[in-house]
């Protein structure tokens, strides 16, 4: 029942792996901030000094040695447990330094062939089941035995190459067209795209088993993207219907929002959250998913202002905003609260606010429904106190988080220091991020696409809504009601 709140590199890894009962908790705790204090290459390192750094054999042994032999075999045992959940859970890691992954399986391959019944036979089968759920199914033919085989196969096609230039290789070596080779490769790697770097021979160095493994089907059965995000050549086709926000339920749209939302979030990785990457410079390489959530909020919020404004009476945009009103209860349902923020701030921008006219026509009911969502679930006056205590109950369904608070909380914890002093970590400050992430790792966000039909008519209005400025949505505003109106 301890809790860490500081201590040396070396003390947090002694309790890692030599403490009497391996503390889970501070495991995963450890494993979402150590980069704050040191690199994925300097942790395998020190792991591998502990592991490797044997008793003294001796002639004869007494209690005492026996002892230390037993904590030695117990280490060892909760450094391959370690291991194991670094890889399984924490896989980003390996993802953004796939040599890292290299020099693990060769120092696991040196260890084994020495002892057949080592405890990190259990981290070969976690790297091999790992790899294995990066490749669908029907890609899994004749799968190698070696393990160095497995990581070369996840280093040519999910980090190592760019796309452009696995494409040249399938249609030099397959016989494939371009777009038969980009549908292919897409469906082996639909949410990897961006990690790949350059080669010029992305398969040269395979050998045929291992070319086998990774051969893609060219019939026509061979798979396509699972998900379109341009849906506009379908409204364009006639092949989706129309959409409006007044004619449609808003049951429907808040499913079909959460679905969006859902799959943003689940490729958000917990990395492109620290040091606050997605303020600096180059944040679309270091924080992809998390500005494309940035944008996409801001984009719905417009949306729905916007939508609102198209209202050309008093009483039709009254009625526009008693129906955002009745999506933000159904988002609320749904636990989508990021949904939730997104209308509420809409509702709550300067271009909606200042309708007089239109306020004035929305029923009282429905004014208290907005009243009572802003006070008793996302009130910033109150540091969103409701909101925290909603999230922190268990819960046996997922939800999705606002990310805009996750965001000021991981600012505000940035700048307070990572050492207290001289080479002793404020692990106090990691503990608080690391409960930050957990909220957004722990969702099971496949569940909203597994309880919820897509619909490409809503999809299609939500994802190709056409964009307006705060300064149009303003002035769009000013013709709905003068200022003279709205005063």
């Amino acid at each position: 029942n301890l809790v860490v709140v500081a201590g040396s590199i070396d003390s947090l890894i002694n309790r890692l792996i030599w403490t009497s009962a391996q503390d889970i908790e501070f495991c995963h705790e450890f494993l979402f901030t150590f980069h704050h204090f040191m690199t994925s290459a300097d942790l395998f390192q020190r792991l591998i000094h502990h592991y490797k750094d044997k008793p003294q054999i001796k002639d004869i042994m007494t209690d005492v040695d026996r002892k230390e032999w037993q904590e030695y075999f117990l280490m060892q045992e909760r450094t391959a447990n370690f291991l194991s959940l670094w890889v399984d859970k924490f896989f980003w890691d390996f993802e953004t330094s796939p040599g890292l992954l290299i020099r693990l399986t060769d120092w696991l391959n040196d260890e084994i062939s020495d002892n057949e019944l080592s405890p990190l036979n259990s981290v070969i089968k976690t790297i091999k089941n790992k790899i294995l759920s990066y490749i669908p199914p029907q890609m899994r033919i004749n799968p190698p035995e070696k393990l160095s085989d497995w990581c070369r196969i996840y280093n040519v096609f999910f980090c190592s190459y760019k796309v452009c230039h696995v494409i040249d290789w399938l249609v030099a070596h397959r016989g494939l067209d371009r777009l038969r080779a980009l549908e292919s490769l897409q469906a082996i790697t639909p949410w990897n795209i961006h990690y790949f770097v350059y080669s010029s021979d992305p398969l040269r160095d395979c050998s045929d088993q291992e070319v086998n493994f990774i051969q893609l089907r060219t019939n026509k059965a061979c798979p396509k993207p699972k998900v379109r995000m341009d849906l506009n050549s379908l409204a364009n086709a006639g092949i989706i219907n129309p959409f409006t926000f007044s004619t449609t339920s808003p049951s429907s749209v808040a499913k079909q929002l959460a679905l969006i939302e859902s799959a943003m979030f689940a490729a958000i990785r917990p990395p492109e959250l620290l040091f606050t990457r997605w303020k600096s410079v180059n944040k679309k390489q270091s924080a992809p998913h998390v500005v494309a959530m940035i944008d996409w909020f801001n984009k719905v919020t417009r949306m729905v202002a916007h939508n609102v404004l198209i209202g050309e009476t008093p009483k039709a945009r009254a009625n526009l905003i008693s129906k955002f009103i009745s999506l933000a209860e159904e988002c609320k349902k749904l636990k989508n609260f990021n949904g939730l923020m997104e209308i509420a701030t809409a509702l709550q921008t300067p271009a909606i606010m200042r309708l007089r006219q239109t306020w004035s026509l929305v029923s009282s009911k429905d004014s208290n429904t907005l009243k009572d969502l802003l006070i008793n679930t996302v009130d910033y006056t109150t540091h969103y106190v409701r909101y925290r205590s909603i999230i922190a109950k268990p819960k046996s369904t997922p939800i999705i988080p606002f990310l805009g608070l996750m965001l000021t909380d991981l600012s505000r914890l940035e700048n307070v220091p990572s050492f207290k002093h001289a080479k002793i970590v404020n692990f106090s400050k990691m503990r608080q991020i690391a409960s930050v992430l957990r909220l957004l790792t722990k969702q099971n966000y496949h569940a909203f696409a597994q309880n919820i039909a897509l619909d490409a008519s809503i999809q299609s209005a939500l994802l190709c809504q056409p964009q307006i400025s705060d300064e149009d949505l303003y002035q769009l505003s000013l013709t709905r009601e003068a200022l003279s109106a709205s005063v």
